[in-house]
């Protein structure tokens, strides 16, 4: 045996004996022979996403570093291919039932050797070898296999073509498939290829993984949110392994939520297409829950059999904002007269939020119902500052299709667009939503198992063909995630946080909301160690748990504070901005003729050209072909003026038909 072997095993094995009653000071250890630091940046995104601490080490003859490490004590042990390689039998004996002894899960990773001993040396000869796929074909399936414990969300779950076709795949050569525990495989028409899985060798959990390569990383096709990743694939089974092995010492959500939100309607019944009772029958009857994003141009436009609907019936209906005006780009660029760019100031948008809060403040006191703090921008979201505007006027979160401000630069970068929420504009929480004929059980069980909200969003159009439209999507999600709450945007945003263990009784809280709710389920006292980020350095005007007031230290860009809650107790923790706007002076009225004549037009395309074919088409087309308002309005003065003409001529026909009667 070479010396660089012996120096990477006795190095491996003093770090597994090293473990016995000390702390982790690593939860993951990568080791390798050989540098590779596309492979290294990979593992480090992942671990980041977890909020695991990552040991990376490379090994030669004159290691310096073995000392050192010794007492490294992680619960994942990754092992890369040159690793591997310089395995001996007896080497991998002692640290795998040293690793059976402590519970330490050891991933074999990035595997490509047509021929590796050491292959079949860790998986006890249930692996011996690694063959490639070859070119994937429309017909190839991507299956992840029934393994609830290990999968979660994916358990069960089939891949679209669009997520792996601009992969390369090596898989797995499995020798007894009956003690080999398949993870996820490539079903071809003629046979099956496993990618991933795990054997259980002396009382150890070996987990083997195929290389999976992109043909080329710069012309990978973008698959929805994750395509910017160019990457999606590649880490997936890293993201199953670390979520197994590290458990609850991962950054996580104690439950999971999903929301449906309906642009623009008033409570008007029905809202063209909508009914809200037929709806909430169909909501009572799928389990799901709806939220209305109101304009607030309408603030004094309701149908108090609607309000009294929507508060008797709180655990399915709730409200939110959507934009102030609704006119056409409300919330689009800033001007700027030397690049010739029409619009509004940032001083106009923080003015367009001030009314917002203003009207939607004398609906709930006119209609007792309450209105989340939650942010939904018409035709798209603002730039970045006008979401740190919001920030500013205490609001929660901005919910939207899409979720980088608009003009900023789309990140490239893993961890961002593996959430679905972000922190980096302002530090305000900015949510992706997403049509439901666009996601896939795939999709919905993806984001489940990464921890993402699962959010929907329709017009009333949706309901064009019954108010049962939204159920099969509502039923695919509660079939994926039995557990799901559906929730308004409100509680979705107060369950923005993730949190991860320390120890027994200490937890760490990633806050992402100004306002959450944290609960001790347990029976014993929780301290929690709370982080937010807050790059803007905005003026706090208060930080309460329980309407208690607290302090809290705070450098350039997190604020930090303690909490301790007592069993069985819950604790809502809300950080209020100072703002010095007066709601009771803003004017509220409706002066702008412009914006008034739009909200008419838009309320005779959605409660009268909604209600019949020809209406729907004049709809879809400024739907579909992105239309502007004066195209819209064209359009509708045309149909209007084809029903007087239809009307005048069946007048003129009826008279002529009379005449004939009476010779």
């Amino acid at each position: 045996m070479n010396i660089k072997a012996k120096s990477f095993f006795y190095f491996l094995f003093l770090v597994c004996l090293s473990i016995f009653n000390q702390a982790h000071t690593a939860d993951v250890m990568y080791v390798t022979f050989k540098a590779d630091t596309s492979q290294q940046k990979l593992i480090e995104n992942v671990c980041d996403f977890y909020g695991l601490n990552l040991r990376y080490f490379i090994l030669d003859e004159t290691d310096e570093l073995l000392p050192a490490l010794r007492h490294c004590s992680p619960m994942s042990l990754i092992l890369s291919q040159s690793a591997i390689d310089a395995s001996t039998r007896e080497q991998v004996d002692d640290i795998v039932l040293f690793a059976a002894a402590e519970n330490i899960k050891i991933l074999l990773w990035n595997l490509e050797s047509k021929n590796a001993p050491g292959l079949s040396f860790w998986s006890d000869g249930l692996v011996n070898g690694i063959r490639s796929v070859g070119q994937m074909l429309p017909e190839y399936t991507l299956r992840f296999c029934e393994d609830k414990e290990t999968n979660g969300e994916l358990s069960g779950q089939q891949a679209p073509f669009e997520f792996f076709s601009n992969y390369s795949m090596n898989c797995l050569n499995v020798s007894d498939s009956q003690r080999f525990n398949l993870l996820a495989q490539l079903d071809s028409p003629e046979k099956s290829h496993p990618l991933f899985g795990y054997a259980t060798v002396k009382g150890a959990n070996i987990f083997l993984q195929a290389r999976i390569q992109p043909d080329s990383l710069s012309a990978v096709k973008v698959y929805r949110r994750l395509a910017e990743l160019n990457r999606a694939w590649q880490i997936l089974p890293l993201l199953i392994y670390l979520r197994y092995s590290c458990g609850e010492f991962c950054w996580h959500r104690p439950y999971d939520v999903a929301n449906l939100t309906i642009d623009d309607p008033w409570l008007t019944e029905p809202y063209g297409a909508l009914s809200f009772r037929g709806l909430l029958d169909e909501m009572k009857s799928c389990r799901f829950f709806t939220t209305i994003a109101y304009i607030p141009w309408n603030y004094d436009r309701y149908e108090q059999d609607m309000v009294d609907l929507f508060q008797e019936n709180r655990d399915f209906y709730s409200i939110c904002y959507h934009g102030n005006n609704h006119d056409h780009r409300e919330f689009d660029r800033y001007a700027d007269a030397e690049k010739g760019i029409a619009g509004k100031t940032l001083a106009q948008h923080d003015s367009l939020i001030q009314q917002a809060w203003a009207r939607m403040a004398l609906f709930s006191q006119s209609t007792g119902l309450s209105v989340e703090p939650v942010f939904v921008f018409p035709h798209g979201i603002a730039p970045q500052q006008t979401l740190r505007a919001l920030k500013k006027n205490n609001f929660w979160a901005t919910s939207n299709y899409g979720h980088v401000p608009r003009g900023e630069i789309k990140p490239d970068d893993l961890v961002f667009w593996l959430r679905s929420v972000t922190l980096k504009y302002s530090g305000f929480p900015s949510l992706n939503r997403y049509y439901p004929h666009e996601r896939t059980a795939f999709d919905v069980a993806l984001d489940l198992f990464l921890d993402n909200p699962v959010l929907f969003f329709h017009h009333q159009d949706l309901f064009y063909s019954g108010m049962d439209a939204f159920s099969p999507t509502a039923r695919m999600v509660n079939k994926v995630q039995p557990n799901v709450k559906w929730r308004g945007l409100g509680e979705v945003s107060s369950s923005l946080f993730l949190q991860k263990k320390q120890d027994e009784t200490d937890w760490d809280i990633n806050m992402m909301s100004p306002a959450v709710i944290l609960s001790n389920d347990s029976h014993v006292q929780m301290s929690y160690a709370i982080k937010k980020y807050e790059p803007t350095n905005d003026a706090i005007d208060s930080i309460t748990i329980n309407s208690e007031k607290i302090t809290a230290e705070r450098d350039e860009e997190f604020l930090e504070f303690q909490v301790k809650l007592a069993p069985k107790s819950s604790a809502t923790i809300i950080i209020s901005y100072k703002n010095h706007s007066d709601l009771s002076a803003i004017d509220v009225s409706r002066v702008d003729k412009r914006v008034h004549y739009l909200r008419k037009i838009s309320d005779i395309r959605d409660l009268v050209l909604s209600r019949n074919v020809i209406g729907r088409k004049i709809i879809a087309y400024y739907y579909a072909d992105n239309q502007s308002k004066k195209e819209l309005i064209i359009a509708i003065t045309l149909f209007l003026l084809l029903i007087v003409v239809a009307g005048a001529l069946a007048m003129y026909l009826g008279k002529r038909r009379r005449r004939k009667h009476r010779r």
